[in-house]
């Protein structure tokens, strides 16, 4: 079976904050996310001498949305050099939606045709998010108006479908960052 996808991703977020002193901040807010992911299917199998072929076409949205809360902390080190850690927490709701239909020829070693036909493929199920959000940073100056950031972070989320023989999903990123400003 061979599964051919173009997928887009649709993210937005706001949050607010607040200071607690020189060296920390709360914050937290709403983020909704949705993947949608169009699909066509080829199948070209043989099983126990018989051949199995078809094709077809699927349609998939999985949205996510919900508030998330979080902390940063961040230290002078030396005298030109930052370093920020932060976490946040969020629960999202979720739901998955699967439309699409598939065509399957079924032949035998003489290529004589032993059944076909087209089957609806459909999916529907709504469940619970939780993510994890995990970073840190370092940012620093190279001369008066030349500074320098390096980051790394990533986030988790697991999806936990409501309905006992659903497949649950998880989603995870890990990045590196580095950047380079100058102030005019």
């Amino acid at each position: 079976m061979v599964i051919n996808s173009d997928f887009d991703r649709d993210e937005s977020s706001i949050s607010f904050g607040y200071a607690l002193g020189n060296h920390w901040a709360l914050f937290g807010g709403y983020r909704t996310s949705e993947t949608n992911f169009d699909e066509t299917v080829t199948i070209a199998e043989s099983i126990n001498g018989r051949k199995l072929s078809g094709s077809g076409k699927r349609n998939t949205a999985f949205k996510q949305d919900g508030f998330f809360i979080g902390g940063a902390f961040a230290v002078s080190f030396r005298e030109h050099a930052i370093i920020t850690l932060n976490a946040a927490l969020a629960a999202l709701d979720g739901k998955y939606n699967s439309l699409g239909d598939i065509e399957v020829v079924v032949t035998d070693s003489n290529n004589e045709v032993l059944s076909s036909g087209k089957s609806p493929v459909g999916v529907n199920f709504d469940g619970d998010t939780v993510g994890l959000n995990l970073g840190a940073a370092w940012k620093g100056r190279i001369a008066e108006r030349l500074s320098y950031t390096l980051g790394v972070n990533g986030y988790s989320y697991d999806f936990d479908a409501k309905e006992k023989d659903v497949a649950d999903l998880s989603e995870s990123v890990f990045r590196f960052s580095a950047g380079l400003s100058y102030q005019f």
